[in-house]
């Protein structure tokens, strides 16, 4: 069988159009907006995390932004930080973050990972 020149643009067009269908879109890495994390990392948690990709933290005791994932799930991370519960045994102060800003945390925590961060109901506090 053989197609006429007129159909060739058709057909090449709905190969197309399948083919962009079966292309998945991969799903964002977490709901809040790293850039406002980041601003809310510089003004209420540098003065005690290392919030960046190098450095050590202000305070000995304050795990660096880089290494926490490693040790705490992201979703637990935010819905603790949302809740105000205490999220670590290190003494670390409590604060109000209100709705929105705890997943902008986390995503902005995201950004620094190098491993693969736990799944959910993996906390500090458990290992």
């Amino acid at each position: 069988m053989r197609m006429s020149p007129r159909t060739l643009p058709a057909v090449a067009l709905i190969g197309a159009v399948l083919l962009v269908a079966c292309v998945s879109t991969p799903e964002p890495s977490f709901p809040g907006d790293a850039a406002e994390g980041l601003v809310v990392a510089q003004a209420f948690c540098a003065s005690c995390h290392a919030i960046g990709q190098l450095g050590a933290s202000p305070d000995r005791a304050a795990p660096p932004f880089r290494e926490i994932l490693a040790h705490y799930a992201p979703e637990q991370l935010a819905a603790d930080l949302r809740n105000s519960r205490s999220i670590s045994y290190l003494h670390m102060p409590q604060f109000f973050f209100g709705e929105r800003h705890p997943d902008d945390l986390v995503a902005y925590l995201k950004t620094l990972q190098s491993i693969e961060p736990p799944k959910a109901g993996k906390t500090q506090s458990s290992n």
